[in-house]
């Protein structure tokens, strides 16, 4: 009598060669169909260079992966000073693209070192950091960099004064300051060594209200680089007025308003009238507590069946550059 021979090794042996096969193909999936990012130079040292240099590199981003490279943000560790162009943002396997990147020497001085992180689709590098690095060295030492007058009048002569040192030998000294605005006035004089300057800065009444900026050129011979700086300025008006819209509501009661207008300047400037441009606005002007302010009432009534804008009231001022300041008038719906 024959007896059957046990199967369980055999089993065992079949089971254990599944798991290896499944286990290959699940290694398989895994590791197939990925983009992998590859950068051969990752850090580009452009040495020391003055204020005035382009400085630049091209790097080639390279798809050693099997699947398309998808490059999805580049971000530049200065984004005041760096910017960057991409050649193109999906790249195929085996391709390259082109990654230029540009830095601005007059935003930075001295040790420069600028890391520019690439976001991808590459499961294992998805943030690979490219480096910038270098010295930049100015041409001019401005002190101070950029000059800023504030809160000063309309008719006052405010003067600055900045100091510049020339760190490249230059053929001739430098001799004139020029500006694209004509509300400034320059003087240039050699301190006592051949590489030293002072600028003064002098305003040139009527100066612009508001915020304003001017560029200046220093400069000497031609064959010499020029010295450049900035500067802001700030005057307000002569007259402050706010509100600058009145808003009533569209009912049909009267209602008041009042425009308040402030005198910034100690010049003799003064209101002279206030009027409406006709309509269902009507106001006054009275003088304020101090000299050179004043309370302009505004009223009105039966804006019931009125929407949006409804007048204007017109302030006249003895102020020849600004004799006549418009505050419009608008109606709207009560809220809920």
């Amino acid at each position: 009598m024959s007896r059957a021979r046990p199967r369980a090794p055999f089993r065992a042996i079949s089971l254990w060669c599944r798991c290896v096969f499944f286990l290959l193909i699940a290694v398989t999936t895994c590791t197939a169909g990925t983009a992998s990012l590859f950068v051969e130079q990752p850090e580009a040292d452009f040495g020391v260079v003055y204020d005035d240099a382009v400085i630049e590199h091209c790097f080639i981003l390279e798809n050693r992966g099997d699947e398309t490279l998808l490059i999805e943000k580049i971000e530049p560790g200065c984004g005041a000073c760096s910017s960057y162009e991409l050649e193109t943002a999906s790249v195929a396997p085996g391709k390259t693209a082109a990654l230029e990147v540009s830095i601005d020497p007059c935003m930075v001085d001295g040790e420069v070192l600028d890391y520019i992180a690439i976001r991808s689709n590459d499961p294992t590098n998805p943030v690979l950091l490219i480096t910038m690095a270098g010295s930049v060295v100015p041409r001019f030492e401005v002190r101070p960099k950029a000059v800023f007058m504030d809160g000063i009048g309309r008719m006052l002569e405010v003067r600055e004064e900045v100091h510049i040192r020339s760190n490249v030998g230059l053929h001739a000294p430098l001799s004139r300051a020029e500006s694209d605005v004509g509300w400034l006035a320059f003087s240039l004089a050699a301190e006592h060594d051949a590489e030293g300057y002072e600028l003064a800065i002098t305003t040139r009444p009527p100066l612009p209200e508001g915020l304003s900026r001017a560029d200046v050129t220093i400069s000497g011979d031609a064959r010499d680089p020029k010295c450049k700086l900035q500067v802001s300025m700030y005057v307000p008006p002569v007259f402050a007025v706010f509100p600058e819209k009145l808003e009533f509501e569209a009912v049909a009661d009267r209602q008041t308003r009042i425009i308040f207008v402030r005198q910034n300047t100690e010049e003799p400037v003064m209101v002279l009238s206030a009027e409406t441009d006709g309509g269902p606005v009507k106001c006054e002007i009275e003088s304020g507590p101090k000299p050179g302010n004043y309370h302009i009432y505004v009223y009105a009534a039966d804006l019931a069946e009125l929407c949006g804008e409804i007048g204007t009231v017109v302030i006249h001022t003895d102020d020849p550059a600004r004799p006549s300041i418009r505050v419009p008038v608008a109606a709207a719906a009560p809220g809920p």
